[in-house]
């Protein structure tokens, strides 16, 4: 992620490289939602989770994915108070744990790798392959410098100890990039059913069943040179606005960059973009989100706290281009991981 909140300013050359990407045409329109959605969903706990901060790192995806994972192991127990898992750990082991041929192939087809961005395929590798530690055993160094991206190796213990906390199952589908199209015109496979469904969903459908959503997304340049993601409004509110489902910015807009949350729940709201918004962790601290008044129409301020935001489930369906969840039964992934 890039600007205030986030990491380094993305390359020129990543920006060349994210702008020939279209996330705003595709071989067909955005799959129609099909599910009822009339139900406001969360799978926050009741007990407290306080909210991170990634500070200056590239690390929003292995946040997000821990994140989501705590959640499940929270609910899995029964648990109100989630035990809080290694963010550090996490990002050490997809940057140098998994396969050279694999992270030389991530290499090939993420702009900003080299200043540390990751999948969330690469999340999901680690998390069921490598398993993950507890804070405490590895705690975040929001501290080191930018560059310095892979870190201390862990110890035999420490490896140890991750290996008794695998998780088996996900739910985990991309969108495919041909001729430098992100093509949102693809369906999603049904969470825990048969079928193709929208990514919203999709989504919705993981919240349901209990399982919190890792997602990335791509973050643009808005017509006075901010970010959508970085904006005043959007850090002040929380409603994070995509071009074509925020009437705002409906011209076309550069892609600077990605940004990944995990989506923890879901309001209907008949007259919103795509039927509804879905509620998100950030990992952008308490500077996330500062005011206490309803971020949009018809989503009470008390169901987005700081450091939470607001994402049109109208652009979950057109912007997505990475969704993961950790679930029950599975695995449910659409397609082999990359």
């Amino acid at each position: 992620m890039t600007g205030l909140f986030g990491c380094a300013a993305p390359s020129q050359e990543a920006i060349g490289t994210y702008s020939n990407l279209d996330f705003q045409t595709g071989s067909a329109p955005a799959p129609t939602a099909t599910v009822a959605r009339d139900k406001t969903l969360s799978v926050l706990p009741k007990g407290a989770w306080p909210i991170r901060d990634q500070r200056y790192r590239n690390t929003c995806v292995a946040f997000c994915a821990t994140a989501a994972l705590e959640l499940f192991r929270a609910r899995e127990k029964g648990d109100t108070t989630p035990e809080t898992l290694s963010e550090d750990f996490l990002y050490n082991r997809m940057r140098g744990g998994l396969s050279q041929e694999y992270l030389d192939w991530v290499r090939s087809v993420l702009p900003d790798y080299e200043l540390g961005a990751t999948l969330l395929a690469q999340a999901l590798m680690v998390q069921r392959e490598i398993g993950t530690l507890t804070e405490a055993q590895r705690p975040y160094q929001q501290a080191t410098p930018l560059f310095d991206i892979d870190g201390a190796r862990p110890s035999e213990s420490h490896r140890r100890s991750a290996a008794r906390r695998k998780q088996a199952h996900f739910y985990y589908h991309k969108m495919t990039v041909e001729t430098g199209m992100i093509d949102p015109g693809q369906a999603y496979p049904k969470p825990g059913g048969s079928g193709s469904v929208s990514a919203s969903d999709a989504a919705y459908l993981l919240l349901k069943s209990g399982s919190a959503v890792a997602v990335g997304l791509p973050v643009y340049f808005l017509p006075d040179a901010r970010m959508n993601w970085t904006a005043p409004a959007t850090t002040r509110t929380g409603y994070v606005p995509y071009p074509g489902t925020d009437k705002v910015y409906d011209a076309a807009l550069v892609v600077a960059s990605g940004h990944a949350v995990c989506l923890t729940g879901y309001v209907p709201v008949t007259d919103a973009p795509g039927g509804g918004y879905f509620i998100f962790r950030n990992s952008w601290g308490l500077d996330f989100r500062t005011t206490f008044r309803d971020p949009v129409d018809g989503v009470s301020g008390t169901l987005v706290p700081p450091g939470y935001g607001v994402l049109s489930a109208a652009a979950v369906d057109k912007y997505v281009w990475e969704m993961m969840a950790p679930t029950k039964d599975g695995p449910m992934a659409s397609a082999s991981l990359p």
